[in-house]
């Protein structure tokens, strides 16, 4: 029955690209680029085949957050080489002399494990922004704590205990107790640990019971569903945050991500509070409640990027909504194009075990299918046994899922979303995936210093990679946050002529990219550049062949007498 059924939906005219059978260049890249161009969804799946080969480069970025677990060099250097590409640091965890070690540790790391000159490994810190956190517990305490059904806990916001928390009693802030209501359920970090608010002793006090038995770690996060505090803008952050912020700053790192953004203006007060450095530091906002997600257009329009905190979100709203949630926001943030994490519980169970469940590793090629530019893990770097093997598991993960998208229907609906008529930079970024797709190109090879010509090509998610070629470190990292993006800094000199100081730049990247094993001689690519020197001028389109290494190929027909040592492209 299937096989009749394919007869009839290979001989349907329509415009997708076919070629014969037998072309062998076809079959080729349709092995390298893993692209699928079928004429409907359903014939595009019944064609999956388990024996296909994956790609030589993954495409979803990976996120990982430090711990105890891989605060070496050493291990860091291993995450490194097994695919990290964002290093994520919680600040509600630890002090600032250990994330500053640990950031010494993964930039050392990053100098002894990349060969070659790249976009490397970013850094964002998390902050806690409103969200509420147990103290700490006292160091006769095992931590975590673990809570049986019917027991009862005293909730204090007396700051004696702040540091010194029992099994009994812990800390929250005054503001947290006044908040809650008997009855209330008030969940601990993702669950499964919840408690019910049994009596209000005081303002500064009250008694909660286990519901859900689970465990309390140190500064877990404390919420009660569904309900939103009342917060003054000059509220929205923390000294805290504030110090965590300029902590950031002072390290250079490339991303803050903000947890618990309620509104648009919490985006705000983080880019006020990063000062002189607001133009060199994405902000990302954590999506982790129902009011969040009903203000996410909102939230879209202001902030760098969206993280979807599963986790937190899956206890403010029923877990079976969830993943409506998360579609829905991948899809708007792929609309505005804007880069998006999903994240919590990708790997959890990989935090003690070898292997990761059957479920966990459909929810991650799942969130890829959905159109998730990153997937972050948490507990399973900065807690699990084996933090390397995990980024490993998860990478292989990534690239079997970017096999199964649909990118030719993919990249149909975000060019018809976009208005007519649009201005240049987005006409060149559509025509220079289009020419990926006719041609069956194996890369996109952009010049860029901004980054954002390679983000606006990313936006419109072609199937194969884009090499994006920067001068900027911090250009070249915060492209990390986007889908299939592969950064290359050019450090040689420039050359006096633009022309042959950008031809130069295409050469270096193409032998990175060889090295790689990303593309090869004789390979298709579509190359996209300036038509002079300086930003906003990227509008030339070409196909071209990838040469040989030792072939001095010119690639730029056009001749400018401009000098400009950054030159070239937005």
């Amino acid at each position: 029955m299937y096989k009749d059924y394919k007869r009839g939906l290979d001989s349907r005219s329509g415009p997708s690209i076919t070629m014969e059978s037998g072309d062998v260049g076809r079959q080729m890249f349709q092995i390298q680029s893993g692209m699928n161009m079928k004429q409907t969804y359903l014939q595009q799946i019944c064609d999956l085949d388990v024996d296909r080969p994956i790609r030589t480069y993954r495409m979803t970025n990976i996120v990982c957050t430090v711990g105890p677990s891989c605060e070496s060099t050493q291990v860091l250097k291993e995450m490194v080489a097994s695919g990290m590409n964002i290093c994520r640091f919680n600040m509600a965890h630890a002090s600032h002399e250990w994330h500053l070690q640990t950031l010494r540790n993964l930039r050392e790391a990053i100098d002894q494990s990349c060969k070659v000159s790249h976009g490397s490994v970013a850094t964002a810190i998390d902050i806690t922004g409103p969200g509420v956190r147990l103290g700490r517990f006292s160091e006769d305490v095992e931590v975590p704590v673990q809570l049986k059904k019917g027991a009862t806990v005293v909730m204090s916001s007396d700051k004696a205990i702040k540091k010194a928390c029992t099994k009994d009693k812990v800390y929250v802030i005054q503001g947290f107790i006044m908040r809650a209501k008997v009855g209330d359920k008030i969940f601990i970090d993702d669950g499964p640990l919840c408690f019910k608010v049994m009596k209000k002793v005081s303002l500064e006090e009250m008694i909660v019971e286990v519901v859900h038995q689970g465990e309390m770690n140190n500064n877990g996060l404390v919420h009660i569903p569904m309900t939103t505090p009342n917060i003054d803008v000059d509220e929205y952050l923390s000294e805290k945050d504030k110090k965590d912020i300029k902590f950031g700053v002072d390290n250079q790192v490339d991303m803050v991500f903000v947890s618990w953004v309620l509104q648009p203006e919490m985006v705000t007060a983080v880019r006020e509070a990063l000062g002189d450095a607001k133009d060199r530091v994405m902000v990302v906002a954590k999506i982790e409640s129902y009011n969040s997600v009903k203000r996410i257009d909102d939230i879209l329009e202001v902030a760098d990027g969206i993280l979807i905190a599963r986790g937190d979100l899956g206890n403010d709203i029923p877990p079976e909504k969830v993943f409506l949630a998360q579609k829905m926001i991948v899809g708007r943030a792929n609309m505005a194009g804007k880069p998006v994490i999903c994240a919590a519980q990708m790997l959890e169970s990989m935090v003690t075990n070898a292997r990761p469940t059957r479920a966990e590793a459909s929810d991650v090629a799942n969130a890829i299918l959905d159109g998730t530019d990153c997937v972050m893990l948490s507990r399973e770097t900065a807690l699990g046994n084996e933090p390397a093997k995990v980024v490993h598991t998860l990478a292989q993960i990534c690239q079997e899922a970017e096999n199964a998208l649909y990118y030719d229907a993919t990249f149909r609906d975000l060019r018809f979303a976009t208005p007519v008529p649009t201005n240049v930079a987005h006409a060149t970024s559509i025509a220079a995936v289009e020419a990926a797709i006719r041609g069956s190109a194996s890369a996109i090879i952009v010049v860029t210093n901004s980054g954002r010509s390679a983000r606006l090509i990313a936006r419109y998610r072609p199937h194969c990679i884009i090499i994006a070629i920067t001068k900027s470190q911090h250009t070249a990292s915060h492209l990390n946050l986007y889908r299939g993006v592969f950064s290359v800094i050019h450090t040689g000199g420039s050359n006096t002529q633009w022309y042959s100081d950008v031809d130069q730049r295409i050469h270096y990247a193409l032998g990175v990219a060889m090295d790689r094993g990303y593309v090869k001689p004789n390979d298709k690519a579509v190359l996209v550049t300036g038509y002079q020197a300086g930003p906003g001028s990227t509008n030339c389109v070409r196909s071209i062949v990838i040469p040989r290494r030792e072939e001095k190929a010119s690639y730029l027909a056009i001749v400018s007498q401009q000098n400009d040592e950054d030159s070239c492209s937005d």
